[in-house]
C-alpha cells in the first residue's frame, strides 16, 4: 500500500512518499536528474538559461519536499559542472546561475544554506572566478591561488553565508574557504592589504551585530558575532 500525503507531513516525509507512479518522490527526482545528465552528456544539447529557471523553480523555489529536493539539484549541479568528459552548460549559463541564484540572498537565503547548497556555491564560485582569471592553479597544479583579490566575484555573498549560516557544517566549510582566499595569494600579490581587509570586515560585522543587540535580543546578531569571532581565531 502506498503511503498517503497529508498537510501534516513535513518535507522529509514527502521525499519518501509515492506522489506519482510507483517510485518514491525522492527517487524519482534523483532518477530524472540522472537521466537529464545522460541526455545532455550523450548528445549535443546543453542546459539553457530557460531550462535552468524551470529546474530552480521546481526543485528550490516551489519544491514539494523542501530542502530534500533542493539538495538533490545542488548535488546534481555540482556534479555536472565538475564532469570533465562533456559540457553540460555553457560558461555564460554557469555565470548566470552563480550571479542570479546562488549569490542571491532572497532566492537562496544564507540562513537556509545546507552543506549541499554551499558545496554547489563553492563549485560555481571557483569556476566563475577561474574563467575571469581571478583564481589560478598554483605552481603545484593542485590548489588554487588568488591572482586578483579585489576582482573576486561572490566574495560578499561568501562573507554573508559564513557569518549568517545556522548550520555548523556549512560554517566550517565556508569559513575554511573564506580564510583560504585571504591566505592563498599569488606570489606577486600584495598580502598586507588583503589581510587588513579581512580584519576590517570582521570588526565591521561585530560592530553592526552589536548595535542590533543593544536594542533587543537577536539570535541572528548573536550568531553573526559568534561566527566572526571564530573566524578571527582561525585566521
Amino acid at each position: 500500500e502506498q503511503p498517503q500525503s497529508s498537510a501534516s507531513n513535513n518535507s522529509a516525509d514527502i521525499d519518501k512518499f509515492v506522489l506519482d507512479g510507483r517510485l518514491a518522490h525522492g527517487v524519482q527526482i534523483r532518477d530524472r536528474l540522472s537521466f537529464l545528465q545522460f541526455i545532455l552528456g550523450e548528445s549535443e544539447k546543453i542546459l539553457t538559461v530557460e531550462q535552468l529557471d524551470v529546474l530552480w523553480d521546481t526543485l528550490v523555489a516551489n519544491a514539494a519536499a523542501g530542502r530534500q529536493d533542493a539538495d538533490k539539484l545542488f548535488e546534481w549541479l555540482s556534479a555536472v559542472l565538475s564532469e570533465p568528459r562533456y559540457e553540460v552548460m555553457k560558461d555564460e549559463v554557469a555565470g548566470y546561475l552563480f550571479k542570479d541564484y546562488l549569490s542571491h540572498k532572497e532566492k537562496l537565503p544564507p540562513g537556509d544554506i545546507s552543506s549541499a547548497s554551499f558545496k554547489c556555491f563553492e563549485t560555481f564560485f571557483r569556476h566563475v572566478n577561474q574563467l575571469k582569471r581571478n583564481l589560478n592553479h598554483a605552481m603545484d597544479g593542485e590548489r588554487l591561488e588568488v591572482a586578483h583579490f579585489d576582482r573576486i566575484d561572490g566574495l560578499d555573498t561568501l562573507w554573508f553565508i559564513t557569518t549568517h549560516t545556522t548550520d555548523p557544517d556549512t560554517f566550517s566549510a565556508a569559513s575554511d574557504f573564506l580564510i583560504s582566499l585571504h591566505l592563498q595569494l599569488a606570489r606577486d600579490h600584495r598580502k598586507q592589504p588583503v589581510w587588513k581587509s579581512f580584519l576590517t570586515h570582521c570588526m565591521e560585522e561585530i560592530s553592526a551585530a552589536s548595535a542590533t543587540l543593544q536594542n533587543a535580543s537577536d539570535a541572528t546578531a548573536s550568531n553573526a558575532i559568534s561566527h566572526t569571532l571564530q573566524l578571527m581565531d582561525k585566521f
